[in-house]
């Protein structure tokens, strides 16, 4: 059955949360809703608490899934039954306010976007407010239509901000003109890809500075945690981030986007220190010098002078004992 917005919360082992974080759309004043909870392997109680919400509200769909597959496939499969003409994305430790989807109808019958960017608040563990993000679109709302999403895609280079797939609410069409398959592996980085790819597929894109959503500050979630395969994700997203401007034309943004890809390699390759050894790390190095992007960067080097400079930091060496060294000084953990 047909409904204004699907509701899509992956869920892991969250059941400090969950309840919270259903309750919160439950209690939402527009109702035309279906939530689609993805169990995504959970091995706490999580399984239990989405069945007993399920049997008690017909809107409710759980999907079981029994490996952890990562946050990119959870939604994807939740996309696949939506029904929704919107579909808004929730992170099972989170909430959102009770104003989320009416102000959201009211925002596609006054604008009749394709895509919605709205801001978000800050809470602690125990449900407590802390701050509200300060939007880098500015304060209020503004439509953007065609190539003026340029400037959206430019702040998605500049901050992490924007990046979050959970300050979005899309068309579902848009989902369903786009084949993902290929970053269906990507357990960290995946909502660059959606977010993108939104984007991208988006001729009226409206931005809201009104905090919709709580996003907890939870020290123990997976973005959290250091792992040697992030940064390949981590490669895999940039090049889909880095094919989407050129295939925009927007050539100005190429030298942007390159600054901030360097500084995040240099970030990745420091906190590593932590985790491998030497061999590791080299291969790893090799794999980041030899990628699409970084080849790029060193075929710009004639236009641009800080990218060999910047290319040699990446890919030399003498990096490792160079970065080693500022993990010790900067992580104070190794």
């Amino acid at each position: 059955m047909s409904c204004k917005f699907s509701i899509i919360i992956p869920v892991y082992n969250v059941e400090k949360y969950l309840k919270t974080c259903i309750e919160s759309i439950l209690n939402q004043k527009f109702t035309d809703f279906e939530l689609i909870l993805v169990n995504n392997g959970s091995t706490d109680s999580c399984p239990s608490i989405c069945e007993k919400y399920a049997q008690s509200d017909g809107r409710i769909k759980v999907i079981n899934k029994e490996k952890n597959q990562g946050l990119f496939m959870a939604r994807k499969s939740g996309i696949k039954e939506a029904d929704g003409e919107y579909i808004v994305h929730i992170d099972g430790d989170d909430s959102c306010t009770e104003d989320l989807l009416s102000a959201l109808n009211e925002n596609i019958n006054e604008y009749e976007p394709d895509l919605i960017i709205y801001n978000y608040k800050r809470i602690d563990e125990n449900d407590n407010y802390v701050d509200t993000n300060i939007s880098p679109l500015g304060i209020g709302k503004r439509l953007f239509i065609g190539d003026d999403k340029k400037d959206i895609l430019k702040k998605m280079i500049e901050t992490h901000k924007l990046n979050n797939i959970w300050i979005k609410c899309a068309k579902k069409r848009i989902y369903d003109e786009v084949e993902t398959s290929e970053y269906d592996e990507v357990m960290m980085g995946e909502d660059i890809i959606y977010s993108i790819m939104m984007l991208k597929n988006s001729d009226r894109v409206l931005t809201t500075s009104e905090p919709l959503y709580n996003y907890r500050i939870n020290r123990d979630s997976a973005s959290r945690r250091m792992r040697t395969k992030y940064i390949y994700d981590f490669l895999k997203t940039q090049k889909y981030f880095f094919q989407t401007i050129e295939s925009l034309n927007y050539d100005d943004l190429k030298r942007l986007f390159v600054r901030k890809y360097v500084h995040s390699v240099c970030n990745y390759l420091m906190k590593l220190h932590l985790l491998n050894s030497f061999s590791q790390y080299k291969k790893i190095y090799l794999d980041a010098k030899n990628s699409q992007i970084q080849k790029t960067i060193i075929t710009y080097k004639r236009k641009w002078g800080f990218a060999n400079t910047a290319s040699w930091i990446v890919c030399n060496p003498i990096f490792y004992p160079i970065s080693k060294l500022m993990a010790k000084l900067y992580y104070k953990s190794v």
